[in-house]
């Protein structure tokens, strides 16, 4: 019951996603009701979709499978360069996972997952080598503007990565985005939505967290690379 509590959507508001009721009514708890509830716990749209997925991910040899490995690795800061010298073409690989977002399949690549922003919240979260596996990917052929459906928008790394707790709170957020302009990514942005521009995206975190080491980072033209 404290999983259904905590992940079923009756218990959240219908207009602001994560956002507990204050009241929540009586609640009839049946199959297709616990089916809802661990899917979500998931970070799955629907309990079909948990099925789809799982049936993908079950043979260790797909290439659902060997992404989801890569990104577990990706997060963890181990193991991603084994499986990059084993299938290069994971660095243009993109999640296939239905989520109960807006939009539903994010199909973030593995450079998106060191935004630590918008996707499966369980894997919101940064290494202390961040900037060494984002070299790496970077290395590998990673599209630094490569685009992710995140925020009922195309966003790119960059402007995920400005607005994230964790890489903040690790005290990495300026060096990966150092290392993603010295790579290329535009300072003007790319994508659709609301979070298109970093610098933007930036003086929004400045206003609304009161943190603006990025902000400042990003208005100081001596700090942008040549091409910027």
């Amino acid at each position: 019951m404290a999983l259904i509590s905590s992940s079923h959507p009756h218990f959240f508001s219908d207009e602001i996603p994560g956002l507990a009721k204050d009241a929540p009514l009586p609640f009839a708890c049946d199959l297709a009701a616990a089916q809802l509830a661990i899917a979500r716990w998931y970070c799955f749209q629907t309990w079909q979709n948990l099925l789809e997925w799982a049936a993908a991910a079950s043979d260790p040899t797909s290439l659902v499978a060997l992404f989801e490995t890569a990104a577990e690795a990706v997060i963890d800061g181990d193991g991603l360069r084994q499986l990059l010298q084993c299938q290069p073409a994971l660095v243009h690989g993109r999640s296939i996972r239905v989520e109960p977002h807006d939009p539903p399949v994010h199909a973030c690549t593995l450079l998106h997952y060191l935004g630590a922003n918008g996707f499966e919240g369980y894997r919101q979260r940064t290494p202390q080598n961040a900037v060494g596996i984002m070299k790496m990917l970077l290395d590998a052929g990673a599209e630094p503007d490569a685009l992710a459906y995140l925020y009922s928008g195309e966003c790119t790394t960059l402007s995920m990565l400005i607005s994230s707790a964790h890489p903040a709170e690790a005290g990495l957020q300026i060096p990966l985005v150092e290392l993603l302009l010295d790579y290329g990514a535009s300072p003007d942005g790319a994508g659709t939505g609301k979070w298109v521009s970093p610098v933007m995206t930036a003086l929004g975190w400045a206003n609304y967290f009161g943190k603006t080491e990025v902000a400042d980072y990003l208005r100081s033209p001596d700090k942008l690379p040549p091409n910027a």
